[in-house]
């Protein structure tokens, strides 16, 4: 679901996917540069919910990192406001009823001194 999580973020304006400058949005590695991004890790999920194998649990962890740590806390902020309770799709799979299964949890600064938190959150996948 990173991925497409990643895709919806920067479609409602969080960041762009791989810039180099500004709010940069990552899938599963986060870049050196720029200091301001946003990644998104699968992380699991529970099992499958129907004997038919189309509705999936997957969970996922977004991260924030910036110099600034009011303005790590308010990106924190708009992803919390962008993505629960939101509903989309690319046509094969349909995110619903995303919710936060922890809210902000901060991380230690890295070795530049940038700061760092993720909130952690839970879906139900259509497919």
């Amino acid at each position: 679901p990173a991925t497409m999580v990643a895709t919806r973020l920067e479609q409602l304006g969080a960041g762009r996917v791989g810039a180099t400058a500004g709010w940069s949005i990552n899938v599963s590695r986060q870049p050196e540069l720029p200091n301001t991004c946003i990644t998104i890790y699968d992380t699991g999920g529970a099992s499958d919910d129907t004997d038919e194998m189309d509705i999936r649990r997957p969970t996922f962890q977004v991260r924030v990192r910036s110099f600034n740590y009011n303005e790590m806390v308010s990106k924190l902020d708009q992803i919390k406001t962008l993505l629960t309770g939101s509903t989309f799709g690319d046509g094969g799979q349909t995110f619903m009823d995303i919710s936060m299964s922890s809210d902000m949890a901060t991380l230690l600064p890295d070795d530049k001194d940038r700061h760092a938190a993720t909130l952690n959150f839970t879906s139900i996948v259509s497919t």
